[in-house]
């Protein structure tokens, strides 16, 4: 059973692989730098909108007094900080998702590594490459058996969920070991 996931994964594409698994996460880091963008255009308008009005204030064009107005400048400048902070910090997770594509492309070769050499392991390669996989293996009763899988299989799973499908063929997540028992 082993041999035919290892055998339908020896067709999936590296690139794609990778690219299933970093996609996702870079979108939503994207999406959540381009809200920290947005919102800080908002607090820098805000700002300068502010400064227009104490300017208005100094020449006596404005209904409100400078010390109003410098108060609502100090907490906007603060808030101005804090938005830029936060879109640094989204634009640094966006560089560190892409950062890991990197540990994914090593990870699926190593996979694909086992994959080759798997049939012609010894018995304790094939347990290692196993204990690498499998993360738990749950039996219930009447011998339906759950297997859990590593992240590493995980990740690779983002391939439109490939390795579940594979599972399923082989009837690996459930199989009833020993139908004479019963449920």
């Amino acid at each position: 059973q082993v041999l035919n996931i290892f055998a339908r994964l020896k067709y999936l594409s590296r690139q794609n692989a990778v690219n299933a698994c970093v996609a996702k996460n870079v979108k939503e880091k994207e999406y959540t730098a381009q809200c920290a963008r947005q919102e800080y255009g908002k607090i820098k308008n805000d700002y300068l909108a502010l400064q227009e009005e104490l300017v208005k204030s100094i020449s006596g064009d404005s209904a409100f007094s400078q010390e109003m107005i410098q108060a609502v400048i100090c907490r906007r400048e603060r808030e101005q900080e804090k938005a830029i902070s936060d879109l640094a910090e989204a634009e640094q997770a966006i560089e560190d998702a892409k950062n890991q594509a990197a540990i994914i492309c090593q990870q699926f070769d190593e996979l694909m590594d086992w994959a080759r050499n798997y049939h012609t392991a010894s018995t304790d390669a094939k347990r290692m490459i196993l204990y690498y996989m499998i993360e738990r293996v749950d039996v219930f009763r009447g011998y339906k058996i759950n297997i859990t899988f590593a992240d590493l299989v995980k990740e690779i799973d983002a391939l439109g969920g490939e390795m579940g499908k594979v599972i399923d063929q082989t009837f690996i997540q459930s199989k009833m070991l020993n139908k004479s028992k019963g449920p």
